[in-house]
C-alpha cells in the first residue's frame, strides 16, 4: 500500500493546458486522501493543527450524535495528532472577537474558517431578501413577525448571549426548525447573519449579534459574482476531484439561496476558461474530471512517485496506525467511498435496527491507502469503556501480524480520545490478529 508511481498519459502540462492529463483511480484516491489531510498520515498537530485541518479541508461537518465523539471532532481527530475536543471549541468560539478562527452555518451544518465569512455574508443577504424565506416566516410568524424579531433583539441587548431555551416564547409554532416563535426569528437571524453563534451550552448555540463576535474586516460582503466563485472553487476544494454534475450538486448544495443547474455550470465553465479549473481524465470513467489548477503541481509529484513535502506525517503513517473515518467525511460519506476506494458504506445511524446491514455508527477503517473494514464503536462514558459492538473486514482482505499491530495501535488512540479506561470487544477478533491487537490495548 505503499505510494509507487502509477501511470499518467501526457503527464507534461504545458501553459495552455492543450493537453488533457489521464491519471489511475488509485492515482485520484492518493491525491484525494493526501489533499484531504488523511494520508500518508496525521500531519498537523494540536490546536493550531486543527485549524489548518479546517482550512485546507475547507470545512468540518457537524453532527449533534455523540456516540464516540460528535462528527466534527472525529474528522479532526483522524487527522491532527494529539486533538482535543476543546480545541474546536477555543477555534469557534472565543472569549475575544479577534481570536475567532471559525464560525458554523447552514441548513448542511458545517465549521468554516473565519476568512470565508465575507462570502457568506453575501449569501446570508441574499437569504435575507429572498421571497421564499419571507414566505416561510409568514407562515410561522404571521403579520407579527417584527414584533418577535424585536423582542429577540431587546432579550440579547439585555441578557447576553442566549439560546433557544431561554426564551419562552409567546407562541407555538409546527416546524422541525423550532416549537416557539421566538426560535423561528433566532433561526432566521442567524441564517440571515444578523446573529452568530457565540458558545455552546450542553452543545445548544448560544447565539448574538454578529458585529460583536468578529472582527470587521470579516463583516464586509463580497459582491454576488465574487461569492459565486468562491463557492464553486470551494466545493472542488472539498472534493479535490470531481466529474461536472458532483461539482455542480456541491457547488449548488453550499448556497442557501440555490441557483440552477444551468447558471451553475455557467460559472463553473466560466472558472475553466480563465485557467482557474483544469480538466482530466481518470480511467475507466467517460466523463471528464476537474480540479483547481492550483494543485496540479501536487498531482504532477504523485505522478512522479514522490510525496508532497506538505504531506509528511508528524508521526506514524496509515500503515503503522490505522485511521476511524468520521461518519460524514468527505471522502467516503453520501456513497463517495465507493468511487474513491471501491468500498461500499452507508451510514446507518437513522435505519431501524432491523434493516442496518453493519452498525448503528459504523466508522470505516483506513489502513494504508484503502478502506479495509469497519467497527461499530460505542462510548459507555459512566464505565469509561469504550465498546466495540461489531468489527468487519472486506472478504479481499487479510489481516496479518503488520495489520493487528496497526489496529491496535489506532484502537489505543481511539480510546484515549475518548476518555476510556479500556476496550470491551462485543464480537469476536479473529484468531490470527487476537493477541497482537490486545497487546496494544
Amino acid at each position: 500500500m505503499p505510494l509507487h508511481a502509477h501511470s499518467a498519459k501526457n503527464c507534461s502540462m504545458t501553459k495552455s493546458q492543450q493537453a488533457i492529463l489521464t491519471i489511475t483511480p488509485l492515482m485520484m484516491r492518493h491525491f484525494i486522501i493526501g489533499q484531504q489531510g488523511l494520508y500518508p498520515g496525521r500531519r498537523w498537530r494540536g490546536q493550531a493543527g486543527a485549524r489548518q485541518a479546517m482550512q485546507t479541508m475547507g470545512g468540518v461537518q457537524i453532527d449533534p450524535l455523540n456516540i464516540t465523539a460528535r462528527n466534527h471532532d472525529l474528522t479532526l481527530h483522524s487527522r491532527v495528532l494529539d486533538y482535543d475536543i476543546a480545541h474546536l471549541d477555543v477555534l469557534a468560539h472565543p472569549a475575544k472577537a479577534e481570536d475567532r478562527a471559525a464560525f458554523d452555518y447552514g441548513n448542511l451544518l458545517y465549521y468554516y474558517p473565519i476568512e470565508d465569512l465575507p462570502y457568506f455574508r453575501t449569501q446570508m443577504q441574499n437569504m435575507h431578501n429572498h421571497p421564499s424565506y419571507h414566505r416561510w416566516l409568514t407562515g410561522h410568524l404571521g403579520d407579527g413577525r417584527e414584533e418577535v424579531f424585536n423582542f429577540v433583539r431587546e432579550e440579547l441587548r439585555a441578557r447576553g448571549p442566549l439560546g433557544n431555551r431561554d426564551f419562552e416564547g409567546k407562541a407555538r409554532v409546527d416546524s422541525y426548525r423550532a416549537r416557539k416563535d421566538t426560535g423561528i426569528a433566532l433561526h432566521f437571524m442567524w441564517m440571515s447573519g444578523e446573529l452568530m453563534t457565540h458558545s455552546r451550552l450542553r452543545f445548544e448555540r448560544r447565539l448574538y449579534f454578529s458585529d460583536a463576535l468578529v472582527p470587521a474586516q470579516y463583516l464586509r460582503e463580497a459582491n454576488i459574482d465574487e461569492s459565486h466563485n468562491f463557492f464553486a472553487r470551494k466545493a472542488l476544494k472539498q472534493m479535490n476531484i470531481a466529474n461536472m454534475n458532483e461539482w455542480l450538486m456541491r457547488f449548488r448544495l453550499l448556497l442557501e439561496v440555490q441557483l440552477s443547474k444551468p447558471d451553475a455550470e455557467k460559472i463553473a465553465r466560466r472558472l475553466i476558461e480563465r485557467g482557474e479549473v483544469t480538466e482530466i481524465k481518470i480511467e475507466g470513467y467517460k466523463e471528464p474530471h476537474y480540479l483547481l489548477t492550483e494543485d496540479l503541481p501536487v498531482l504532477e509529484m504523485l505522478i512522479g512517485g514522490k510525496i508532497p513535502d506538505s504531506w509528511q506525517p508528524a508521526d506514524v503513517t496509515t500503515l503503522d496506525e490505522v485511521t476511524f473515518l468520521a461518519p460524514l467525511d468527505m471522502v467516503s460519506a453520501r456513497g463517495r467511498a465507493k468511487k474513491v476506494f471501491d468500498f461500499e458504506y452507508i451510514w446507518e445511524v437513522y435505519k431501524p435496527a432491523h434493516q442496518r446491514r453493519w452498525g448503528y455508527y459504523c466508522l470505516p477503517i483506513l489502513y494504508g491507502d484503502s478502506l479495509v473494514g469497519r467497527i461499530d464503536p460505542k462510548m459507555d462514558r459512566k464505565a469509561n469503556v469504550l465498546n466495540i459492538n461489531a468489527l468487519w473486514l472486506e472478504d479481499t482482505f487479510k489481516p496479518d501480524a503488520q495489520f493487528a499491530d496497526a489496529f491496535g495501535k489506532g484502537l489505543a488512540r481511539f480510546m484515549k480520545f475518548n476518555g476510556a479506561d479500556h476496550v470491551v470487544f462485543n464480537v469476536p477478533l479473529p484468531a490470527s490478529i487476537k493477541k497482537r491487537v490486545e497487546k496494544h490495548l
